[in-house]
This record gives C-alpha cells, sequence and structure tokens, in this order.
C-alpha cells in the first residue's frame, strides 16, 4: 500500500470472528488502514464476498478499488488505473489472465461514486436489497457483477485486457499500458495469489495480437 496507494485507504471488512486485538495493533502501526465491523452496519444477509463493494456506495468515497486481501500489488496495475483516472469514465475492470474470463472480477475493479453518485446509490440499493443480494451467496460475488452491474455500465468502464479483447464483455477493452516483464523474470499477473512472482515459468502462453498496443505488436507478452 505505502508503494503502490500511499494516498490511498484500506478498508477491511470484517465480521465478529476479528476483535480488538487484532485491529488495534493493526490500526495503530498503520494510519492508512481502517477495520469495518459489518454487524454495526446492520447488513449481516450479505453474502462475505460482496462486503468489500460496500464502498461503491459510500457518499463518503469519491474513489474506490476491490481488491482480494491475497493478491500482490503491482506498478503494472498502477499504471492501468492511473490510466483509468485520467480518463471520464466511471469504472474500471482488469482482466490479466486467459482465465480471467468474466466481465468483472471481484478483486479488480474500480469504481468512481464522484462522477456517478446516482449508480452509486442504485449500487448499494441492490446490496441492501434482501431478496436479490442473497442469490449470490458463496462465490457468487462475480456474478452479481456480471448480472446486476455490468449491463449497467459495460458503455462507462475502461477495461485492461491482455487476453480477453475479443469477447462479447471484451469490446470496449484496450491493452495495458504497461508491458508485462519477461517470463523468465517473473510469472505475476494482476489479482494473482501472493507469492506469484518468480523464474517458474509464466502460468500463460504468449497474448493474443489483438490485445497487444497497436504500437507495441512486439510485446509478445502484454
Amino acid at each position: 500500500m505505502y508503494t503502490i496507494y500511499p494516498d490511498w485507504i484500506l478498508r477491511v471488512y470484517h465480521d465478529s470472528i476479528i476483535n480488538l486485538s487484532v485491529i488495534c495493533p493493526v490500526e495503530c502501526a498503520h494510519f492508512n488502514v481502517d477495520f469495518c465491523d459489518i454487524s454495526l452496519l446492520n447488513i449481516d444477509y450479505v453474502p462475505p464476498k460482496i462486503w468489500r463493494f460496500l464502498p461503491a456506495g459510500d457518499e463518503l468515497v469519491d474513489i474506490m478499488g476491490s481488491r482480494d486481501l491475497d493478491s500482490a500489488l503491482t506498478k503494472r496495475e498502477l499504471d492501468a488505473v492511473h490510466e483509468w483516472l485520467m480518463s471520464n469514465k466511471s469504472f474500471h475492470a482488469m482482466r490479466d489472465h486467459p482465465l480471467h474470463s468474466v466481465p468483472m472480477l471481484g478483486g479488480m475493479w474500480g469504481f468512481r461514486p464522484s462522477i456517478n453518485r446516482s449508480f452509486s446509490k442504485e449500487f448499494l440499493n441492490k446490496i441492501r436489497n434482501k431478496g436479490l443480494i442473497r442469490r449470490y451467496d458463496k462465490r457468487g460475488d462475480q456474478t452479481f457483477l456480471s448480472d446486476q452491474i455490468w449491463p449497467h455500465i459495460h458503455n462507462d468502464v475502461i477495461a485492461h485486457d491482455s487476453f480477453l479483447c475479443q469477447t462479447w464483455y471484451g469490446k470496449n477493452s484496450r491493452p495495458y499500458p504497461t508491458r508485462r516483464q519477461p517470463v523468465n523474470e517473473t510469472n505475476c499477473f494482476i489479482g494473482g495469489v501472493r507469492g506469484c512472482c518468480g523464474s517458474n515459468g509464466a502460468p500463460f502462453q504468449e497474448c493474443p495480437q489483438a490485445c497487444r498496443p497497436k504500437e507495441h505488436l512486439e510485446w509478445i507478452y502484454c
């Protein structure tokens, strides 16, 4: 966080399993970490994988990003986020692996409520709708995004995509602004589980030419 997102605040949504003995040392040591007890929000019916989406409906939030705690943050990701923030699009999505085969991954998207407050409210209303949100239990976070969010925002999104730019959901995608490191140096991809970096070979093949920057078709690993 201090290196990649030094000006951002990390919110950790949790239930009563995490108590003050865990929270206090972390918050005291790190000024930019906030623990949010879900039980205080009276929405215990919301599936845990969807808790991290709550900042999308927060009136005090201008920009938010949804990430997995076990995924490494990288400079390549940051470059993609900066390109999004330079645009006029409300949403950001990233796909960086051949198996990232959904419109929006639960830990690889962002939203600017500050430029679309009306949809911010709609987003929160969807999360708080008991009849709706209970359909997306367990690992239904990405299905929720695909069903309830993507159809409304697919023309208001910048999607960076390394492999799936030719799919129906990749129609508005673009290449990453930063080249992937050579495969003999790293096999990292955005959203990969922390510790992915190493010299064990790439977990994927060359990216399709259609997904490479037009001015850098030589980026076979893009």
